[in-house]
């Protein structure tokens, strides 16, 4: 078996090979994992692992290289997805061969943290390669059940909030780019996205299609809200607000619930002046938690020193992640996802 990069002239095996992947959302594994191949302008078929045999592909896993966001500095990161192995070799070793090898080339491109996303109980291969779960804690917010046939909450509102209305990039980006920023800069999980991950962002964070809108004050954004249907639950892929716009997001949260249904899955539940705003609004909020994500520490003495954390005696890379990033603190927008 040979484990190696995807070559070009490869890309119609590959796709082919996850077409075979058992997705929600009525997505083919073709459709879902193509799509970078002609949005993306960061993709390089070095970036996808694979296993072959006999000239056919068996395996594959993607590295998706990130800047994540720990304790107010931004950490070199991989991202795994589209992990997959044909259904004729499962359960032979495959996969945690592969992802051992991804791992091994991370470590020495001097990648700090690596994290996936597995929503399923099948986390074997991940937990031999280091990983473990990493839960987020999310917000559900519910409307009071007004009748199905009320009228919609209007765009217009009063008080200190804020005008609700879809984005606009050339009006908006520059001010939701700001926003976005700012929010994330404190809540650690978060990505850094530069230029070109904001213009990827724009065409294919949705599933296939979001909900976009911006809550405009004094004819600019104050705050935003991103938000589509994943595994058919209302989400929020990315919210934010400056620091005296609560008022405002709570609003786009409101006009969210009108759009998706009674209820939406916020992604953090770390915001306390838009809990408030949001009860003031008449919603309903009850935490949640996800247990999807996973996180290894691929580098615990290179992200100490970047951290300035001095790692405790007999401390393995485990547990000085758990200890930096505690689990009810991790933040992650889905509008990141891979």
């Amino acid at each position: 078996m040979d484990l190696r990069t995807l070559r070009r002239d490869e890309t119609a095996a590959w796709l082919e090979l996850l077409d075979g992947f058992e997705l929600p959302d009525q997505w083919s594994g073709r459709a879902l994992f193509g799509r970078p191949l002609e949005g993306d302008p960061r993709f390089d078929p070095k970036q996808v692992w694979v296993a072959a045999e006999g000239g056919e592909l068996i395996a594959t896993a993607q590295v998706f290289p990130r800047r994540m966001r720990l304790l107010g500095h931004s950490v070199p990161c991989g991202g795994i997805g589209a992990l997959f192995t044909r259904a004729d070799r499962r359960g032979a070793g495959v996969a945690g061969a592969l992802l051992g090898r991804v791992v091994e080339e991370l470590r020495g491109a001097a990648v700090e943290l690596a994290l996936t996303f597995v929503p399923g109980p099948d986390t074997a291969a991940f937990e031999r390669n280091g990983f473990a779960r990493w839960r987020q804690e999310r917000m559900v917010v519910a409307s009071s059940g007004r009748p199905a046939n009320a009228p919609a909450a209007p765009t217009a509102l009063t008080g200190d909030a804020a005008g609700v209305v879809d984005f606009d990039a050339k009006r908006d980006l520059e001010s939701v780019v700001a926003i976005h920023s700012g929010y994330s800069a404190s809540r650690s999980g978060t990505l850094v996205r530069d230029k070109t991950a904001w213009q990827v962002s724009l065409v294919l964070a949705g599933n296939p299609d979001e909900n976009f809108r911006v809550a405009l004050r004094d004819g600019r954004p104050v705050a935003y809200l991103r938000s589509t249907n994943l595994v058919g639950a209302p989400t929020v892929l990315e919210m934010a607000r400056l620091d005296d716009a609560a008022d405002a997001l709570a609003a786009l949260v409101v006009d969210a619930v009108e759009l998706c249904g009674p209820g939406i899955v916020l992604p953090a539940f770390d915001d306390l002046s838009l809990t408030v705003a949001l009860e003031h609004a008449g919603l309903s909020c009850a935490p949640s938690v996800l247990e999807a994500a996973m996180l290894s520490c691929l580098d615990a003495g290179a992200l100490g020193r970047r951290l300035d954390v001095t790692r405790l005696p007999g401390e393995d890379a485990p547990t000085f992640l758990a200890r930096i990033l505690p689990q009810d603190a991790f933040v992650f927008w889905p509008a990141d996802r891979f």
